[in-house]
C-alpha cells in the first residue's frame, strides 16, 4: 500500500494525472511480484518509489527547515531499506536514485548555469546525507553481518571440527548480539 501511495505521490510530482498515476502504481506495485516470495523486492518498492518522492520534493523545496525535515525522513527510509531489504537491492536504489538526480538537474530548464549548479550541489549534498545518515541507521544490522561474515561456509571461514560441532559458538553467538561487549 506505500508503494502506491508514494508512487501517486511520485507521478502528481511529474504532473501525471489523478488515473495515470493510479494506473502506473498498480502496475508498477503489482508487476511480476510474488510477495510471499520477494518479500524484500516488494519492500524494496517501497523504499524506492518513496526516496524518488523525497528526491523530487528536495528538487522543489524553498526553505532549509522542510530540506532538513526530508533529509531526516529520507535517512530514515534507508536506514529502514538497510534493516529489511537485501543490501544488493538497496545498492540498485542508490544507483537509480543517483541517475534519476542527473536526469532532474539535465531537465531543468529554468534559472540561468550558476543557478542550476547550486541546485545540482544542493540535491547532491542532501543525497549523499541521506545515504550516509540512513547507514549508520542501518550498521545496527550491517556491522553484525559483516563480522558474522567471516563464519560463512562461503568464506571459508568454518573447518571440519567446527562443523561437527555445534553451529556457532557462545563466544561468537555473544559477538554477534551484542558486537562490543566481548573480543
Amino acid at each position: 500500500f506505500l508503494a502506491m501511495f508514494f508512487f501517486v505521490l511520485f507521478c502528481k510530482k511529474l504532473g501525471v494525472s489523478v488515473y495515470g498515476s493510479l494506473m502506473g502504481a498498480l502496475a508498477y506495485l503489482t508487476g511480476n511480484i510474488f510477495f510471499a516470495r520477494d518479500i524484500t523486492l516488494a519492500t524494496s518498492l517501497f523504499i524506492q518509489t518513496c526516496l524518488f518522492w523525497v528526491i523530487i520534493s528536495i528538487y522543489q523545496v524553498k526553505t532549509k527547515k522542510h530540506l532538513l525535515l526530508l533529509v531526516s525522513f529520507g535517512s530514515v527510509i534507508v536506514g529502514y531499506a538497510w534493516l529489511t531489504a537485501t543490501y544488493f537491492q538497496t545498492l540498485y536504489v542508490f544507483t537509480t536514485l543517483l541517475a534519476f538526480i542527473v536526469f532532474l538537474c539535465l531537465k531543468s530548464s529554468g534559472g540561468d548555469l550558476a543557478e542550476r549548479k547550486k541546485r545540482l550541489s544542493r540535491i547532491l549534498v542532501a543525497f549523499l546525507a541521506i545515504f550516509l545518515i540512513g547507514t549508520i541507521i542501518g550498521s545496527l544490522q550491517l556491522v553484525p553481518a559483516y563480522v558474522i561474515t567471516k563464519y560463512s561456509q562461503r568464506g571459508a571461514g568454518f573447518d571440519y571440527s567446527q562443523a561437527q560441532g555445534w553451529a556457532l559458538g557462545v563466544k561468537d553467538l555473544l559477538n554477534f548480539t551484542h558486537l562490543f561487549i566481548i573480543v
